[in-house]
């Protein structure tokens, strides 16, 4: 049955993909909206689950996480876009949701819920979202840390606001069961576990691709900087034939613009050669040869095979 629903619910987020996913969408734009149905169905899920257990703010909090999803969704699939003010206005509805949830597990001596604020950090990276974006959620995170830990040495009263859960029903809730500790309800259980699950699973996977990426690209380099170093080698000791097929083979591991100034200075040398003497050449030339040509390129701007000459 576990099976059964993760393929159903596979099959269910391909096709709303599929429906947001337009002709142009770039890499980056592909993968912002794969985030955005996810997040979204995850946590208007998770919000359906845990609003029958909970009260007051984190009712309040369900309500808000659970309606900013779903208004996510459905903008998401009408206007196929997910721009940064898309991503501004989730992000801060998120956050006064996850406060709600957090403040109520505090007056009630449950598990916090402000480790979730570590998913909207790296979606923040993962994302590319203005700088704005990531100092503004920096700064209300430690915001909010700093005045739960003031209220919970000072206790100035934040605890004790109106509306919020009173002493007694407090004591009730934490000390009424004769086990000690006391067991969590159902919906509360769940909860907490997908939240752990959720920071988990989105904090490996955010590290899983920038470590990937850096990998590839650092891969890349190396490979760029061999090819380039045998080039180099082949120039310097005049050998045009082998950096000529050295270059064709090699162009989708070189930069564009080393591969267009490798390619002009190969055709240059080509017309060049064969008023060269033969001494300086690593075989014996005819001077009647034809230039051999580069793939992907002419010969550069004012010199031709025609019109070259060397006085």
């Amino acid at each position: 049955c576990t099976l059964l629903t993760m393929r159903c619910l596979r099959d269910a987020f391909r096709k709303l993909l599929s429906r947001t996913v337009v002709e142009g969408d770039g890499q980056l734009e592909v993968m912002r909206k794969k985030i955005a149905l996810m997040l979204n169905g995850f946590i208007m899920m998770s919000s359906i689950v845990v609003y029958p257990e909970v009260k007051l703010t984190a009712a309040a909090g369900c309500v808000l996480g659970g309606v900013a999803s779903l208004i996510g969704i459905v903008y998401l699939l009408i206007r196929r876009r997910c721009g940064m003010l898309y991503w501004e206005c989730l992000g801060l509805s998120w956050s006064i949701a996850i406060v709600c949830i957090d403040y109520y597990n505090l007056t009630m001596s449950l598990s916090r819920m402000w480790p979730l604020f570590v998913v909207l950090i790296d979606m923040v990276h993962l994302l590319r979202l203005p700088p704005r974006s990531r100092n503004s959620l920096l700064i209300f995170v430690l915001c909010w840390l700093l005045l739960t830990s003031i209220e919970s040495t000072a206790r100035f009263g934040f605890y004790d606001l109106p509306g919020t859960v009173s002493q007694s029903q407090r004591a009730d809730f934490v000390c009424s069961c004769e086990n000690l500790p006391c067991p969590d309800a159902p919906g509360i259980a769940i909860a907490i576990f997908l939240g752990y699950v959720l920071v988990f699973l989105v904090d490996f996977a955010v590290t899983s691709f920038f470590a990937r990426e850096l990998y590839d690209k650092h891969a890349r380099l190396e490979a760029a900087i061999d090819v380039a170093q045998e080039i180099s080698i082949h120039l310097a000791a005049f050998d045009l034939d082998s950096a000529r097929d050295l270059l064709n083979r090699s162009t989708d591991q070189l930069p564009q613009k080393y591969t267009e100034a490798i390619t002009t200075i190969l055709n240059n040398l080509f017309l060049y050669r064969p008023y060269l003497p033969d001494a300086i050449l690593p075989t014996p030339t005819h001077r009647s040869a034809e230039p051999s040509p580069v793939v992907g390129a002419g010969n550069p701007p004012g010199l031709t095979t025609s019109t070259a000459t060397l006085v």
